[in-house]
């Protein structure tokens, strides 16, 4: 399951202007015995367009810049504890295209570890695309489910 809200905004933040809360783009799935996994696209501009259709999220920044970056955050696993890419989120095959750096910076945000804090009390994986250096035109992102 996938939903998403295009949107603009005075701030990065959302319209509550609080990060933690604004969920602009999520996907569900369930794996496993009674498992569900979730990525969740975390705000980093104030202006986002999102196109939703089967398995696929599309994320562009209409005024973005080279210096823009998508931001995701996806749940931990207890079968997997070393999330290096995009193919080691357990249950789901995710792959990427677009027009930004194909390869994330992954980090790991937990209670008792790793180099962020948890989102009310959710531990999560980071996965952070940036932009080409010298890049010209909206930032774009596509998010493709199987």
């Amino acid at each position: 399951m996938i939903g998403a809200q295009s949107y603009r905004t005075q701030s990065a933040n959302g319209p509550s202007n609080n990060k933690a809360q604004f969920h602009p783009a999520v996907a569900h799935w369930a794996y496993g015995d009674d498992s569900i996994g979730w990525l969740s696209l975390r705000p980093t501009e104030a202006h986002v367009l999102m196109q939703v259709s089967p398995k696929k999220l599309k994320v562009t920044y209409p005024e973005g810049t080279s210096s823009s970056v998508f931001t995701f955050v996806a749940s931990p696993s207890l079968a997997k504890r070393d999330v290096q890419s995009w193919a080691d989120i357990q249950g789901i095959s995710i792959s990427v295209s677009g027009n930004a750096n194909p390869v994330p910076k992954v980090t790991f945000a937990g209670r008792y570890g790793g180099s962020g804090s948890p989102i009310y009390d959710y531990n999560y994986w980071s996965l952070v695309h940036t932009m080409p250096a010298g890049f010209e035109g909206a930032p774009e992102i596509i998010i493709e489910f199987e």
